[in-house]
């Protein structure tokens, strides 16, 4: 058995060496990050983590990958002879300089391609739909487009389309589809309409209040306020969002205390839209891979929260699974266009064991870092191709420790884990 599994793990090997290259492109540490210098520290730490250990996946498969590195960085680490860097001297300043680099590397060549870079601003969401738009473009006189994976063709986009993007990065949009479709998640308002006291009356026994960028990556920045509602017009006129900014540019949630955790989904093509998996927990979930969920490490650094880091969900409570495994199963009913890709789900569970869903990433997340460590290199192949995320030996439940400390430049496993 254990040598047919390697005769079949060599057969895919070779198969995808014959494919055409995939294109990587990380946006901190890839050329993307538009400051005059490189990106602060734990940032950047945490940028170069995920694309070294996406990279290095998916060359394990045999994945032929075209990757892009921030020449401000100096001399790139080292990598395996199938991945060729193509580093981005500039210019800087501008998302659209850097697309167009990722762009040039994918043109006539590539099979297809995968950015990870923030939602913040919009970046991510111009940078999908330029790639689309210039690869529909005909080039010596032919058209070859970019479709993206989601649109249900075999184009160069993986991810979400962006559309759905849009979405996910508008948390007021967000929290709003959400509780169209059923999923229970934080009451949400425009700090704009709050500073007007148009709170909703239901929020009046809450003392605790967070306020985000609307358009924020990861729920950065953000401030924690604690109060009545009644006085919380008068607090939120004292923070930067209020006194530095424009206020509809942020949004306002009661804030829910409890354990953050996350859950990621890899797009898949499904033939059996139903659950498979003895555990009781989901493993496939129609078209999506569900993968193992994790704990988030939150730090509240003078009232302001900040991510830490993530380690694997172990022993999660039986009504707790399977309040989170309906919040999934929902969600992935309602997910506009077709699964594709890598999407993270955030929420908390509260003193009750109640789910709230908080946030849609859809992205890469850094939860791949654990992730990884769990499923093998797989899971690239799984992110890029859309094959089907094979289960744990022994079921989740079999699942050991793995943490990510953010700055670190790799995830801790068994007793090292456990203490983060």
């Amino acid at each position: 058995m254990h040598f047919m599994y390697q005769w079949l793990r060599r057969k895919d090997r070779e198969r995808m060496a014959k494919t055409a290259p995939v294109v990587i492109a990380e946006y901190v540490c890839g050329g993307g990050w538009p400051e005059p210098t490189a990106a602060p520290g734990s940032l950047l730490a945490e940028g170069i983590a995920m694309w070294r250990s996406l990279v290095r996946d998916a060359a394990a498969c045999g994945i032929r990958v075209i990757t892009t590195w921030d020449a401000r960085l100096g001399t790139p680490p080292a990598l395996p002879p199938t991945v060729r860097i193509e580093p981005f001297a500039g210019p800087f300043g501008s998302h659209e300089d850097w697309a167009s680099h990722v762009e040039r590397l994918a043109r006539g060549t590539a099979d297809r391609v995968f950015v990870i870079a923030p939602e913040t601003d919009g970046i991510l969401e111009k940078v999908a739909r330029r790639l689309q738009q210039r690869a529909a473009r005909p080039a010596w006189g032919r058209t070859t487009p970019m479709r993206d994976a989601a649109s249900g063709g075999s184009g160069r986009w993986i991810g979400p389309s962006p559309d759905a993007i849009a979405l996910a990065t508008d948390k007021l949009r967000t929290a709003r589809w959400l509780q169209r479709h059923g999923l229970p998640t934080p009451p949400t308002w425009l700090l704009s309409d709050v500073l007007e006291r148009r709170v909703d009356r239901r929020t009046d026994g809450a003392t605790r209040w967070i306020v985000k960028r609307r358009d924020g990556a990861g729920a950065q920045p953000n401030w924690l306020i604690e109060c009545t509602a009644g006085e919380l017009a008068d607090e939120l006129r004292r923070t930067p969002a209020a006194t530095r900014s424009d206020p509809r540019r942020w949004i306002v949630q009661p804030f829910v205390a409890g354990v953050p955790m996350s859950v990621g989904l890899v797009g898949i093509t499904a033939r059996d839209p139903g659950r498979h998996g003895s555990t009781g927990r989901l493993q496939r979930l129609g078209p999506w891979s569900v993968l193992i969920p994790m704990r988030q490490r939150i730090r509240d650094e003078g009232g302001s929260l900040t991510f830490a880091g993530c380690r694997t969900a172990l022993a999660v409570p039986p009504p707790v699974q399977s309040r989170w495994a309906r919040c999934v199963e929902r969600f992935a009913q309602h997910w506009p266009g077709q699964p594709a890709g890598y999407l993270g789900l955030d929420f908390v569970v509260d003193a009750d064991g109640e789910v709230w869903v908080v946030d849609i990433n859809p992205r890469l997340c850094t939860s791949y870092l654990c992730l990884r460590e769990l499923y093998g290199p797989q899971l690239a192949r799984a992110v890029l191709f859309g094959t089907e995320v094979a289960p744990l030996r022994g079921g989740d439940e079999a699942a050991e420790a793995v943490a990510y400390v953010v700055g670190e430049a790799a995830a801790r496993k068994g007793a090292a884990a456990r203490g983060c």
